[in-house]
């Protein structure tokens, strides 16, 4: 294939763009669509030839007319959803009797969707198969569909952002950047081979930003397949088995809410493997330790291990549905805590009820390194993870010690904690509000209501911003009603006594009046907050002396929940 612009890569009007299921799904986000966006703003204004880059492509030999995406697949995906909105746009205006006899002479609507969208039956591109469907009815087929992953999410806001900016351009505008996308100047090049296209794809940069680690993981692995193969028919069975397993590990990344994909491998090869290092380095020095005999199995082993990671980290992840054990302590301290979670679920998969049991003790060691008035920052837990090979009994004895001594023999774990409640003044952070969650779900277990999910808690639960949760002043910061002395503003007005969750529209609501005034605002469904509503309708104030006898009992709460037993009733 031998195309200069756009125009020619989308021509012969047969040819058809597959995107394989082992690359990843559609990535872009706002500020690469903006970035688009503005690229041919100033395109436009200094009249010049827009360049989208290098592509690289591999031949179906069944299809001559078919094309797999090897690289470029974010950029040419992109120029598909552009030239859906330009097609839509320009055909709305056309419905509506708004484009003038000059606009129409200028820009044949249906010759757009024939060169860049459709020819006959035929969708010029295929994304991954698991949000084709949604892309045919979103993009080509202009349908309002909801999306049911993160990428099928990036596509509908990539086109509504497209959208946006162009019903409030003229026709003649929108014409002339479909013109420069069309004519946008591009490089190609069609590999003659896998070992080829490894090759160029290990040093290629695609989606505006640069690759992930797990796609340099990729692209090496398919390498590394080539380059030790036997002969190519091992290589080729080899190549299409690691596509498979990444093609698995793709979906799974777009499943995460709440994890970054190159974590999940960081957090990986901390649990698995001796020493720091990148998932590529540890690749390359583990095949020079094989035999060459034996360098391709043991790579779709290294393949398979990879991905049963990504598949625990989708199992961690559903827990955010529930109150789990498992999600507290990957919100406290999701770095510590995920290699020994992935390592659990890899000798304990089938056992959910012993992980939550380790993620408890490991919670009450976490929760104690985050409130704590003494400076510890000594946490072996990555190396418990790395040590653990299915040692249940000496791996929850290890934990339960370190969750009442700590990691140093001269720590007084339990009362730096119990410390930090008693005797500091001033709690005010984004930590606090994980211990007034945890409250509010203590009340609710003694009146068997259903607890806050750690979702709902994160404020990821999908609902409209009045219902999410924050951290918020009983008797507010900046008060309109008083003047605070400088002691009460020292010790009592940042205290956790002073402290409580409230949902955003309340908080929004509530100002900076005197709660006494303002205590309809803490009659909600939170039970923590109706004692506060309690003691304002009794007592008609809200000062020191309620703020100490708030703080004694969250303080009480801390040391039955946290802290060591013998430590309780201090």
């Amino acid at each position: 294939m031998n195309a200069d612009s756009i125009k020619d890569l989308f021509n012969p009007a047969k040819i058809e763009f597959v995107i394989p299921d082992y690359q990843r799904a559609y990535s872009w986000e706002k500020e690469n669509i903006q970035q688009f966006i503005e690229d041919i703003l100033d395109i436009n204004s200094y009249k010049k030839q827009y360049y989208l880059g290098h592509f690289l492509f591999e031949r179906n030999n069944n299809y001559p007319d078919r094309l797999l995406v090897i690289d470029g697949q974010q950029r040419l995906t992109t120029v598909v959803i552009f030239m859906s909105c330009i097609y839509y746009e320009l055909k709305n205006r056309l419905n509506k009797n708004q484009l003038s006899d000059a606009d129409i002479e200028e820009v044949d609507v249906e010759r757009i969707k024939m060169d860049f969208l459709k020819y006959n039956k035929f969708y010029k591109l295929s994304t991954v198969s698991d949000d084709n469907p949604f892309f045919e009815s979103v993009i080509y087929n202009n349908l309002n569909v909801r999306p049911s992953n993160r990428s099928q999410d990036r596509i509908a806001k990539a086109k509504a952002q497209i959208l946006d900016w162009l019903v409030k351009a003229s026709s003649e505008e929108i014409v002339a950047y479909k013109d420069i996308v069309a004519e946008a100047a591009i490089s190609t090049f069609e590999v003659k081979g896998k070992f080829q296209a490894t090759q160029i794809f290990a040093f290629q940069n695609d989606r505006g930003k640069d690759l992930t680690e797990l796609e340099k993981l990729k692209a090496e692995i398919m390498h590394l397949i080539y380059t030790y193969s036997f002969d190519d028919e091992e290589a080729t069975r080899a190549v299409e088995y690691v596509k498979t397993q990444f093609s698995k590990i793709f979906v799974c990344v777009e499943r995460f809410q709440y994890t970054d994909e190159d974590a999940v491998l960081n957090a990986h090869n901390l649990a698995f493997y001796p020493s720091e290092q990148t998932a590529v380095v540890f690749l390359k020095r583990g095949v020079k330790d094989c035999e060459k005999a034996s360098v391709v199995e043991w790579i779709k082993r290294y393949t398979d291990d990879i991905l049963k990671s990504y598949q625990a980290m989708t199992r961690i992840e559903d827990k955010y549905k529930y109150d789990s054990k498992i999600a507290d302590i990957q919100i406290l301290d999701r770095y510590n805590s995920t290699p020994l979670l992935l390592k659990l679920y890899s000798f304990d998969e089938s056992d959910e009820g012993f992980i939550e049991s380790v993620a408890g003790l490991v919670e009450r060691i976490l929760f104690k390194l985050t409130f704590r008035v003494d400076d510890y920052r000594t946490n072996r837990l990555i190396s418990i993870a790395r040590e653990y090979q299915g040692e249940r009994t000496a791996l929850t004895r290890n934990l339960a010690y370190i969750a009442d001594k700590g990691f140093k023999e001269y720590w007084n774990f339990n009362m730096s904690c119990h410390n930090y409640f008693a005797e500091l003044g001033n709690h005010y952070n984004s930590r606090i509000k994980y211990v007034l969650w945890k409250y509010e779900n203590a009340l609710r277990k003694e009146k068997r209501l259903s607890p806050i999910s750690p979702e709902y808690y994160l404020n990821q639960f999908g609902r409209r911003k009045r219902e999410e949760n924050t951290l918020d002043h009983i008797t507010p910061q900046t008060p309109n009603f008083t003047v605070y002395s400088d002691e009460f503003k020292g010790m009592w007005l940042n205290n956790i006594g002073n402290l409580t969750l409230m949902g955003w529209g309340n908080n929004a609501a509530k100002s900076n009046n005197s709660p006494v005034a303002d205590k309809e605002f803490f009659n909600t469904n939170y039970l923590s907050m109706q004692w506060i509503y309690r003691v304002l309708c009794e007592k008609q104030k809200w000062g020191e002396e309620e703020i100490k006898e708030r703080l004694s009992i969250l303080v009480h709460f801390v040391d039955n929940n946290w802290i060591s037993p013998m430590m309780t009733g201090l």
